[in-house]
């Protein structure tokens, strides 16, 4: 049997309920030559059994069975290892994707010779109607806008091995934005296709939660921190808008996470100050500070003057006066009504 070309890695734990509808959707692609890899971390209900069940009758299936629980960073650096496609491929067992999915994104990266080729996303998100997530048009004007949907995308294994990439263990939330982040900086093209999706559920027990917990909060902040000092350990491949942008976008993904609904009133005051600590300290490392500093001023002047004067305190209070992230959104829409010109330096924002 000839190598695969695209070698997909879905990693399951306790995914009964729906890991039928996942693994349909991937055992029928018109894609033929794919090698499917499930490493099922530790599932204590009938998710490895079901695996096993196609199996049977998929000889293109590889079943790895963790006897200890890795989390999905890990499950999913199993599968890195074993890898023989060209390309390779992520879905998430609660999800879905077009049949043709995988053909369609594969002739993509085949004709552009791209590193990367990138799908678009369908959002279930909970008791709404679906809705389509097309960020691909900002992607094709500066590959480092594909910041999110990373499961959308194939990624070309000989890049993800010559640059060492893979999920940071330990860390339950922000895992795959250090993979995609990576992915992306290294990668010599990122190409898009509009007319197939990846259908991605949201679910009450997701592992981004509409509730944070510490536990990820600290995961956003801690995973925040690889990725700025991979932003900057690779400078000088980036062009100076690029390090802009990813620089400025995953601080305030610091904090817009710590604006979230949480579970954690009682610390709320440490969690704040650790993001408020965390933002300056990568605002003083960052080697482009000017620059930065004009994304803060232009859009929250109060969290600028804080971060001039490198004021942690004053800082952690801001955060604590905000009620949701829903106060940063509408600062952001009114410099976007203002400066239309620039929009697109914050799609991803409110998306």
């Amino acid at each position: 049997m000839k190598d695969p070309l695209i070698s997909i890695i879905i990693p399951v734990w306790n995914a009964e309920p729906y890991l039928q509808r996942c693994l349909d959707s991937v055992v029928n692609q018109t894609l033929s030559r794919i090698e499917i890899i499930c490493v099922d971390d530790a599932s204590t209900d009938s998710s490895l059994k079901i695996l096993n069940s196609y199996a049977n009758h998929d000889c293109r299936m590889c079943i790895v069975s963790l006897q200890q629980n890795l989390g999905e960073s890990g499950a999913r650096n199993c599968g890195l290892a074993l890898v023989r496609g060209k390309y390779v491929g992520f879905v998430d067992n609660d999800d879905k994707i077009d049949l043709d999915f995988y053909e369609k994104i594969y002739e993509n990266a085949k004709e552009t010779n791209a590193d990367i080729s990138k799908a678009t996303r369908m959002h279930y998100a909970l008791n709404k109607i679906p809705e389509e997530h097309n960020i691909n048009i900002y992607i094709n004007k500066n590959k480092v806008y594909f910041t999110s949907q990373w499961w959308t995308g194939i990624y070309r294994k000989s890049l993800i091995r010559s640059n060492n990439i893979n999920f940071p263990i330990g860390f339950p939330l922000n895992g795959d934005a250090v993979f995609l982040t990576k992915a992306v900086i290294c990668a010599n093209k990122v190409a898009t296709r509009n007319d197939i999706f990846y259908h991605y559920y949201r679910r009450v027990d997701s592992g981004n939660p509409v509730v944070m917990s510490v536990e990820k909060m600290i995961s956003i902040i801690e995973t925040t921190k690889i990725i700025l000092n991979y932003i900057n350990e690779k400078k000088d491949i980036l062009e100076d808008d690029q390090y802009d942008y990813l620089y400025y976008l995953h601080l305030l993904r610091i904090m817009r996470a710590v604006l979230r609904q949480t579970e954690w009133k009682h610390h709320e005051v440490s969690i704040k100050k650790m993001a408020a600590e965390t933002i300056i300290s990568y605002i003083e490392k960052c080697y482009r500070r000017r620059s930065l500093e004009h994304f803060f001023s232009t859009r929250f002047p109060d969290v600028h003057k804080a971060l001039i004067e490198s004021n942690k305190e004053s800082l952690t209070d801001i955060f604590l006066s905000y009620a949701s992230d829903h106060a940063l959104n509408a600062q952001i829409l009114r410099y976007r009504f203002t400066h239309p010109a620039s929009a697109h330096e914050d799609w991803e924002i409110t998306k």
